[in-house]
């Protein structure tokens, strides 16, 4: 059985390995998300197939854990008084 091979599913993975240290944006994580989800419905290959499993889960994951160190962030820079407001 000849399986089809997609250059998509490495180019995500890595893309959503360097979206841990580089992510401006989000660009970086939703290109490896787009990858992912491309190369996992063009690929028939099973360890190309587990790739792009792969580069969409560390893309999600990514997205998550900048969107918590954003909202984090902003919330500490305000200083008390964001907390403030609530009492």
């Amino acid at each position: 059985m000849e399986y089809r091979k997609s250059g998509l599913c490495i180019a995500g993975l890595v893309l959503g390995v360097i979206s841990f240290v580089f992510n401006p944006c989000y660009i970086i994580s939703l290109l490896a998300f787009i990858f992912g989800l491309v190369g996992l419905s063009k690929s028939t290959d099973p360890a190309y197939r587990g790739m792009a499993t792969a580069a969409w889960i560390c893309a999600i994951a990514s997205f998550l854990i900048q969107v918590l160190f954003d909202t984090l962030t902003t919330i500490f820079s305000m200083g008390m008084g964001f907390f403030t407001f609530f009492i």
